[in-house]
């Protein structure tokens, strides 16, 4: 009886071992290579993170270096404007001040100019204007004025308006705020100058000025011719200048009692008696104080 072949399985043929243990060396090889690379990648990996690492940690403080830097120089800008706006405000402030300084000289310049002054009289003129007191009397201060020639000058206008006595004259300047011995100066210059034009007529200043005076108080008031002189001689006139000067004018003075006399019944009453009384103590004649009361409805 012969024995028959038994077929192996296929897996134990050599052609399918062959192949099998070649694809199995391929796979393992590439198992092996692929742990090696993961091994290889990941220094890589850990050194490309701590390069990262490195140079942002380089980087940061760079970063913090510029902004450090830029606050600087921020700063720095900031601190130069300020320090030129405040440079601009104060040389702003300086040329106010100049311009103020500028405008006060030239209106002191202008006043003592245009018209006479005293010193205090500028003084009060510029603080009247708005200007404080020290403004006024360093400005004043500075000035080239010859204040007596300023006297002189005021006691001439103040001829050209009204008439004084030198006495009057020289009082009214120290009101206006002249020394005495600027006054007695303007005043004594201006007299010397009067009496050198009034020589051809042979009137001084005073009775020429108590002329003009006695002439003005009478188109006021009525005055008898010895009140009108006392009034005069209280103007500070020399009793003698009074005197000729009441003489010089043409005077009615019992048509003077009679409007005295309605002047004193306009006031309060009076009888016959009692008002003629009154114009004798007044100065009046008994003569021109009856004549004025005989003129009223008495």
């Amino acid at each position: 009886m012969s024995k028959e072949k038994v077929k192996k399985p296929f897996y134990k043929r050599l052609w399918f071992l062959v192949p099998t243990l070649f694809i199995g060396i391929i796979l393992l090889s590439n198992l092996i290579g692929g742990v090696d690379e993961d091994l290889e990648e990941e220094p890589e990996a850990n050194i490309s993170n701590d390069s990262k690492s490195k140079t942002t940690a380089d980087t940061e403080p760079d970063t913090d270096l510029d902004n450090e830097e830029e606050s600087s120089l921020s700063d720095d800008l900031t601190t130069e404007v300020s320090a030129d706006e405040k440079t601009e405000d104060i040389t702003e402030e300086k040329e106010v001040e100049v311009d103020n300084s500028s405008e006060v000289d030239f209106i002191a310049e202008t006043y003592i100019t245009t018209m006479p002054f005293s010193k205090s009289g500028l003084i009060d003129q510029l603080e009247f204007e708005g200007y404080s007191t020290e403004e006024a009397t360093n400005v004043v201060e500075k000035l080239d004025v010859d204040w007596m020639e300023q006297a002189k000058l005021k006691a001439q206008d103040y001829l050209e308006t009204m008439p004084f006595s030198k006495d009057g004259l020289i009082e009214q300047l120290v009101f206006e705020g002249f020394s005495e011995e600027e006054a007695n100066y303007g005043a004594t210059q201006v007299e010397d100058a009067e009496n050198s034009n009034s020589s051809k007529t042979g009137e001084t200043m005073s009775q020429a000025n108590a002329v003009k005076q006695a002439e003005s108080y009478l188109k006021s008031m009525p005055f008898s011719k010895s009140g009108l002189v006392d009034q005069l001689v209280f103007e500070g006139y020399p009793a003698e200048d009074a005197s000729y000067a009441v003489d010089q004018i043409e005077v009615d003075w019992k048509e003077q009692a009679k409007l005295k006399a309605i002047d004193y019944l306009d006031t309060m009453p009076f009888s016959r008696v009692e008002l003629i009384d009154q114009l004798v103590f007044e100065g009046f004649s008994v003569e021109e104080a009856t004549y004025g009361v005989d003129q009223t409805d008495l």
